[in-house]
């Protein structure tokens, strides 16, 4: 099944804080998924491409893991945080 080939497009490091934060264009352009680890923190996140509060979103604790699948997830996830909280994305073709 080639629907989810395991091959490394990139990855990063974002600092989430009280500014919505999308995920970086350049590095996931070539991508298929992404997943997301909140490496600290607490993280609130929508995949619809709206603003996330608090109150209108997913939320996401430390060690968590999110998977974003196609092109529209990736381009479309957002996330804030109440204080500072860290996500790792590796991205995959």
């Amino acid at each position: 099944m080639d629907a989810f080939k395991n091959i490394h497009i990139g990855q990063e490091t974002l600092e989430i804080a009280t500014t919505v934060t999308g995920l970086t264009a350049s590095i996931y352009k070539n991508a298929a998924r992404g997943i997301v680890t909140v490496k600290s923190g607490t993280v609130y996140f929508t995949t619809s491409g709206t603003e996330p509060s608090k109150d209108n979103s997913f939320t996401a604790n430390e060690e968590d893991i999110i998977t974003l699948v196609g092109w529209a997830e990736l381009q479309s996830f957002r996330a804030v945080a109440s204080t500072t909280a860290s996500i790792y994305v590796e991205y995959k073709g």
